[in-house]
């Protein structure tokens, strides 16, 4: 089963001099995967793709304006354990910044 999912976001930027863009997505790492994003869930975490290329939580990205980066999250689990059913949560926060 596959369960990444495309994430939906807007990028709107008028009169900017350049199109070089950089993006953080800015969170908590789960304590198994850095670079996934803690959950509510101490168990499951998200981590975050750019295309098929992992995003490390806090690490900043470029792209260039106005193609946004194809973002994707999937859940991941700590090894070895079995998750009970209910509802997470988890966040970040998106910084955006010219180049």
């Amino acid at each position: 089963v596959n369960y990444m999912q495309k994430i939906k976001y807007e990028v709107n930027c008028t009169g900017n001099a350049h199109n070089a863009f950089k993006m953080q997505l800015y969170g908590a790492a789960t304590d198994f995967d850095p670079m996934a994003i803690r959950t509510t869930n101490k168990n499951l975490g998200v981590a975050i793709y750019d295309g098929t290329k992992k995003i490390g939580v806090q690490d900043w990205f470029t792209f260039t304006y106005p193609t946004l980066p194809d973002l994707k999250m999937v859940p991941v689990k700590r090894a070895g354990v079995t998750l009970e059913s209910g509802e997470i949560s988890g966040y970040v926060t998106m910084y955006i910044d010219y180049q």
